[in-house]
């Protein structure tokens, strides 16, 4: 790992930001043992019902 990746440097926000909901969903699958949100699910300011239909769809 570099140490720019070290210290935190973020090189793509749109992978962050697929990480950061990837996390928000396995929290929300913890909580609701299963992973079937309606679409209109929010989780922590992530669209996770959009996420769950996409990748459904997908």
């Amino acid at each position: 790992m570099s140490e720019l990746e070290q210290l935190g440097v973020v090189w793509s926000g749109q992978e962050a930001a697929r990480a950061d909901g990837v996390t928000v969903a396995s929290a929300h699958a913890a909580v609701h043992e299963r992973f079937l949100p309606p679409t209109t699910a929010m989780c922590e300011g992530h669209p996770i019902g959009v996420r769950a239909k996409n990748a459904r769809n997908g």
